[in-house]
């Protein structure tokens, strides 16, 4: 995409680039592009939408308000981390098992404890007593200053290989959010 001419409200508008295809190959992808929750023809009206469009849920049990309908992520708190995001999923499916089982919602739900059922969470490699390994984020390699501000090239050049591997081994202790 390229930015395009100006529009009615003075932004310039992404256009299509002719031949701008590019081929990646992946494992997996996670799309996460951070839009507008998607709600079904049939649920609007019967949900509670924000003004922004996100969905009104319970911040203990991310219940909405329709019985039974839970929502979590960019659904409900728009564009923000991931780790929150996981973190409201987790609740979720802990409020979700809680109300398939015909218990309290009211409880204060806390994630990365124990499952309800009194059994353990299994250990994560290198997990000891419930810590893990801390490890330094990646440093983003950059242009210098000098090239920057000769011109208009992406200033974080992105990790190679080893270093994208490195960063995406750190725990992102998504409890803690």
């Amino acid at each position: 995409m390229s930015l395009g001419d100006f529009d009615s409200s003075g932004r310039r508008r992404p256009v299509p680039v002719a031949d701008g295809r590019v081929l990646v190959e992946a494992d997996t992808i996670i799309s996460a592009i951070g839009q507008r929750a998607s709600v079904p023809e049939d649920a609007e009206g019967r949900l509670d939408l924000s003004r922004r469009g996100t969905l009104g849920a319970d911040r203990n049990s991310q219940m909405t308000n329709v019985e039974g309908v839970f929502a979590a992520g960019d659904a409900v708190s728009g564009p923000a981390t991931v780790i929150g995001a996981i973190a409201q999923g987790e609740r979720a499916a802990i409020a979700i098992d809680r109300y398939l089982r015909g218990e309290s919602l009211g409880e204060t739900i806390v994630v990365g404890a124990a499952p309800p059922d009194g059994s353990e969470r299994g250990a994560e490699p290198g997990e000891e007593e419930g810590e893990v390994e801390e490890k330094p984020r990646q440093c983003m390699p950059c242009l210098g200053a000098s090239v920057r501000k000769t011109g208009f090239a992406e200033a974080e050049l992105g990790f190679d290989r080893a270093g994208a591997i490195a960063e995406a081994d750190r725990c992102l202790h998504c409890h803690r959010s």
